[in-house]
């Protein structure tokens, strides 16, 4: 798999905001909360444009495709996380009782600095 980096424009979304690492047991906790919110209770969050790097995993990879964003794809490339949340995108097509139903997972980014040769 190679990074792929989009330009997004700016964008609204809503949900339950969580903070966590991959694999966390927080994460499957989250979705009958989600469930049960929608839609009171949702925050919503301007998520700015800029540069995305964008990733698909099934869902029985997820927390393997984040190792290996952040772990070979992402320090392998030219480019370097930037500020700002990163979210999974879940579309019209995701089915949650598939293993192989495909997530978007998306990062801002910039381009890696060029170390300065003396």
């Amino acid at each position: 798999m190679s990074i792929e980096v989009i330009e997004r424009p700016a964008l609204t979304v809503m949900g339950l905001h969580i903070r966590t690492r991959p694999r966390s047991p927080e994460i499957p906790r989250i979705w009958p909360a989600f469930v049960a919110r929608i839609p009171a209770g949702m925050e919503s969050l301007v998520i700015p444009a800029g540069e995305w790097a964008s990733f698909r995993y099934p869902l029985s990879r997820l927390g393997e495709g984040f190792g290996e964003i952040f772990g070979t794809l992402l320090p392998q490339s030219g480019f370097e996380q930037s500020a700002g949340p990163y979210f999974e995108r879940y579309d019209e097509a995701f089915c949650p009782d598939e293993p192989q139903s495909l997530v978007q997972i998306c990062l801002p980014v910039r381009r890696r600095k060029q170390a300065v040769a003396s």
